[in-house]
């Protein structure tokens, strides 16, 4: 009677548990149709959630043509510039400067991040001076186009999102616009100084 009742107590001990309150240790284990029905509803919205964390984004086939649609037609464009990577960069202000000398070097910038219809997610512009930070802890593609930029010069940065977060995406804590997994960006970044 005592291990019966201490089984009854625990309402979630009896959920997950193979035996029920209808547990006979003379009998073989006795599982309610509700309780079937109730388990086969967690594990298949526990499917469903595995099934998420690996699928990159929603209609992904869609978003990876419109993306590849826009960076086909900003090529075009005479004042954009195009490496190897898939990064495109145009120059709003020259430089007068020197170039960072390396990736692990720190750099003072002011920049502007938004997506490809213009919302944006980050920003320095309300702030009195630039920002410090290292080449190597940015995403590659603001790395690269920093990295090839004069002190004083402008540029608006087109990052593929292979370049930017990737599959992964990012969830913003500064602001409340996130950004989805396999979303390509944009930068307008200003090198103000190397350190």
């Amino acid at each position: 009677y005592y291990h019966i009742s201490r089984r009854n107590a625990n309402i979630f001990t009896r959920f997950i548990s193979r035996k029920n309150k209808n547990y006979d240790p003379r009998k073989k284990t006795v599982v309610t149709k509700n309780e079937r029905y109730a388990r086969a509803s967690v594990f298949a919205l526990y499917g469903v959630f595995v099934c998420f964390l690996f699928v990159p984004g929603t209609n992904y086939s869609v978003k990876s043509a419109v993306n590849h649609a826009f960076f086909e037609s900003n090529a075009k464009q005479t004042d954009v510039v195009c490496s190897d990577s898939g990064l495109q960069c145009k120059t709003l202000k020259k430089g007068y400067g020197q170039r960072p000398p390396n990736k692990k070097c720190s750099v003072y910038v002011h920049y502007e991040g938004s997506l490809l219809d213009g919302t944006i997610f980050t920003s320095t512009k309300h702030l009195n001076k630039a920002i410090c930070t290292k080449l190597d802890s940015v995403i590659p593609g603001l790395a690269e186009a920093i990295g090839k930029m004069q002190i004083g010069e402008e540029r608006q940065v087109f990052i593929p999102s292979h370049l930017a977060y990737s599959r992964n995406g990012k969830l913003n804590h500064d602001s409340l616009v996130n950004i989805p997994p396999n979303t390509p960006i944009i930068f307008n970044v200003q090198l103000c100084g190397i350190q």
